[in-house]
């Protein structure tokens, strides 16, 4: 059987327009694997060589219409790895829901040894010119009132926040946008996001606060797990308990992670006040 009939065979066609399904195994992030010469490949990639042939040097092949699991022809295209780059973030950040996960290419990118040498070189330039270079100003709008969001397409946080080297040191893009219009941030204060979009440097979508103001923010926004929170399983009150009934030593961290349904490290963590800090 060749390449193209086994790859084919483990597709779901439907329509022309719709997305064709990869039916075999799935990586960790929803790509579709498949064997090639002993060596694991993306199932789009495939597709995209049976069709086209091989991907030039730089190049993404990329979904249009956002499923990772499809094969479709007629759904992908061929990007460079900054326009992919920017089009991920649009269309992740365009969902509420999405708007502060980061995703695991961003972190690739960065392990490209010629796109570190490019961002060496570009450090060369004065920071201003270095930090806009690296700034999409047609991002998505969130809040009407607001404006678009100026996304971020340079390397991001873990949490989704992106960085920037300022003399040797990984600085938050946001806060760097924040000192280049208002000038520098006193010691002790959080640059906010209106928007919540964490990859936004615009800077009439920051504003500045103290950590407690960062803080009942995330609350009020429901962007943390502390109380208010759908997804915490235990309340201001349940902590308040937790902590007395430790401190009489009738009860160990076990036996309270049982009655309120979380692990003894969760407890550890609450009466040493590692979390639950504000209570």
């Amino acid at each position: 059987m060749t390449l193209a009939e086994r790859f084919w065979s483990k597709v779901e066609k439907r329509g022309p327009n719709e997305c064709w399904l990869w039916t075999a195994a799935l990586n960790p992030d929803g790509y579709g694997l498949i064997n090639v010469g002993g060596r694991s490949d993306r199932a789009h990639r495939v597709a995209w060589k049976l069709a086209h042939g091989s991907i030039p040097k730089g190049k993404c092949v990329v979904h249009k219409c956002g499923n990772r699991a499809c094969v479709n022809l007629r759904h992908l295209a061929l990007e460079t790895r900054t326009e992919y780059m920017v089009e991920a973030l649009q269309r992740r950040y365009s969902d509420p829901k999405n708007r502060n996960k980061a995703s695991q290419h961003f972190k690739r990118l960065w392990r490209d040894p010629g796109y570190r040498r490019k961002m060496k070189r570009a450090r060369t330039q004065p920071m201003p010119e270095r930090f806009w270079a690296r700034v999409n100003k047609n991002g998505p709008t969130v809040r009407q009132d607001l404006g678009s969001c100026w996304l971020w397409t340079g390397t991001f946080h873990t949490h989704g926040y992106g960085i920037i080297n300022i003399n040797g040191k990984a600085t938050r893009a946001h806060r760097v946008s924040w000192t280049l219009v208002h000038g520098p941030i006193s010691r002790g204060t959080c640059i906010l996001h209106k928007c919540d979009v964490r990859a936004c440097v615009n800077h009439d979508h920051l504003f500045s606060g103290t950590h407690a103001d960062n803080n009942r923010d995330a609350m009020n926004k429901g962007i943390t797990r502390l109380a208010g929170v759908k997804r915490a399983k235990l309340t201001a009150d349940d902590v308040k308990t937790i902590r007395a009934a430790y401190e009489t030593r009738k009860f160990t961290r076990a036996e309270l992670g049982k009655l309120y349904g979380v692990t003894w490290g969760n407890i550890y963590a609450i009466v040493t006040k590692r979390s639950w800090r504000y209570v």
